[in-house]
């Protein structure tokens, strides 16, 4: 998740997989993949750095495994149990 501010200044968290478009009209306007828009204080550019940062940061977690990429056909994987 990213944090971003509205403009009334409540903080807010936004998971960056669902945003679409981040543009400055002036304010900064997010779309995300579902239609809905909402303003938010940042820049476009501190959004990109956000967005960024978090792209890197699960990249850096799937490489020392501690995440694993999801499946190529969208199943659900299930643990596997260990042996006693």
């Amino acid at each position: 998740m990213i944090r971003l501010t509205r403009l009334d200044k409540k903080r807010l968290c936004v998971n960056p997989d669902l945003i679409k478009t981040a543009e400055a009209i002036p304010d900064t306007i997010i779309t995300l993949i579902t239609g809905e828009r909402m303003y938010v204080r940042e820049t476009v550019d501190e959004v990109v750095a956000q967005f960024v940062a978090y792209q890197h940061a699960i990249r850096e977690q799937r490489a020392q495994g501690i995440l694993t990429p999801p499946p190529d056909d969208g199943a659900v994987v299930e643990p596997v149990p260990s042996s006693p």
